[in-house]
């Protein structure tokens, strides 16, 4: 890495935003150096990091990605040599003013102010082993422990059905193209129970129920009715069910449903047939009805820009969850997605660590999946344990695969130093 001078107008006292200034610096007559650009390479390209700073003011604005037509702009406009000033002094003043910028954005979250796209994009560019990155997953993990008072929950999920699905989620062990699974099978309903009932037993905060995407309300319902049943009242009953179930939201509430879980997926539609605003649209009938909304970034793979993840990070803010956080693809093997591999747990518990930062503080827990005490590192303040089908598991049952039960999961967060919740979830009112 080497530093280069540039020279170009000092616009930040009158233009307010990154990408006003990058459109302003293209027209602009290029006339006082008091920028730097920091070299990865001897071409340019764009994503080559920009830093405007205002000598000797109090305003400085960062630009982390600019557009190549905005360098080149900048190259031509160089007609002179221009004075070098020590690369130790330089060096000295860009350290502090990206450490100044982290921690600026860090504290726009813990004081709840809203990070915007640009921002939270930002914040996940450095490298996931990067002090920047470390310092993000402290602040968050003690604004986690502020909104939750340090207590941990552990949550159960089971399957009620197993079966090819036509959504043809390119990730899922379900998909029909997939060919993990080839027979549809139901859990019969006294199972059911006995699985919910086994993990309140087991100290559960929230039960949820998780179903594939086409199968049907009018099946699902009698689940509900046998389970709010034996369950304690005060204890949450989360729902994880297809979008056709969204018309019936006021009956699932009815039948004591307290939440749902309901994502927009990265690249939803693309490695799904499902359309992106027939999610949308879904949540919003959830939440119309009263349901709590739990959501998440998932499931993150190596493809998947900081543009786009950043994106859907403001987008989960701004639907106001009881609950969000990020998960990682796991691989199946012998798929198409399986090839492209998944991401590091580092990386994970990066984004988990952003995500809680731009979250609201109304939106007190924030998760991960898988669990793992590095995801965790990021401010993840509950887990799942699971029975039955899971989409990330290449057998039936993942109580004997990859699943975690909750005694694995509590000893995850003491190694986190958490304690864990007792009684019912603070996450879910119900």
């Amino acid at each position: 890495m080497y530093y280069r001078n540039v020279a170009f107008q000092d616009l930040t006292p009158s233009v307010p935003h990154p990408v006003m200034l990058a459109q302003q610096i293209k027209k602009t007559p290029m006339n006082l150096a008091c920028a730097c650009i920091i070299r990865k390479s001897n071409q340019f390209h764009a994503a080559d990091r920009f830093f405007l700073l205002e000598m000797g003011g109090k305003n400085h604005y960062t630009i982390p990605f600019i557009h190549e037509h905005v360098f080149s702009a900048v190259r031509r406009s160089t007609s002179k040599p221009l004075p070098m000033l020590c690369r130790p002094f330089w060096h000295f003043i860009l350290k502090g003013f990206i450490e100044m910028t982290v921690t600026d954005l860090i504290n726009k979250g813990i004081n709840g102010q809203t990070l915007t796209p640009q921002e939270i994009e930002y914040l996940l560019s450095f490298p996931p082993h990067s002090a920047q990155s470390f310092q993000m997953m402290s602040a968050a993990s003690d604004l986690a422990r502020q909104l939750q008072n340090n207590e941990a929950e552990v949550h159960g999920q089971l399957a009620l059905n197993l079966a090819p699905c036509p959504e043809e989620c390119q990730f899922c062990s379900f998909a029909k193209s997939n060919k993990i699974f080839t027979k549809a099978t139901e859990v019969p309903i006294d199972e059911a129970v006995a699985m919910a009932k086994q993990f309140e037993d087991a100290g559960c905060q929230a039960i949820g129920l998780m179903t594939t995407a086409n199968f049907p309300f009018k099946k699902i319902a009698p689940y509900l009715t046998a389970i709010r049943q034996v369950v304690k009242k005060e204890t949450p009953l989360i729902v994880n069910i297809g979008d056709q179930c969204a018309d019936h939201a006021e009956e699932l509430v009815q039948l004591g449903v307290n939440g749902v879980y309901h994502a927009l997926r990265l690249r939803e539609g693309i490695d799904t047939n499902i359309p992106p605003q027939q999610r949308r649209d879904s949540i919003e009938k959830f939440q119309k009805a009263g349901l709590q909304l739990g959501v998440c970034v998932e499931p993150l793979g190596p493809e998947h820009s900081d543009k786009e993840i950043a994106e859907m990070i403001y987008y989960t803010a701004r639907l106001n969850p009881v609950f969000s956080g990020a998960a990682r693809r796991i691989p199946i093997p012998g798929t198409r997605m399986g090839e492209l591999g998944t991401i590091p747990e580092i990386r994970q518990a990066q984004v988990v660590a952003v995500t809680r930062l731009a979250m609201p503080h109304a939106t007190i827990a924030n998760c991960t999946h898988e669990p793992g005490v590095l995801p965790g590192m990021g401010g993840a303040t509950f887990f799942w344990a699971e029975m039955g089908a899971n989409p990330r598991d290449t057998i039936a049952r993942t109580e004997e695969g990859r699943a975690h039960n909750v005694s694995k999961l509590e000893t995850m967060f003491w190694e986190l130093d958490w304690e864990i919740q007792r009684g019912p979830s603070r996450i879910w009112k119900v």
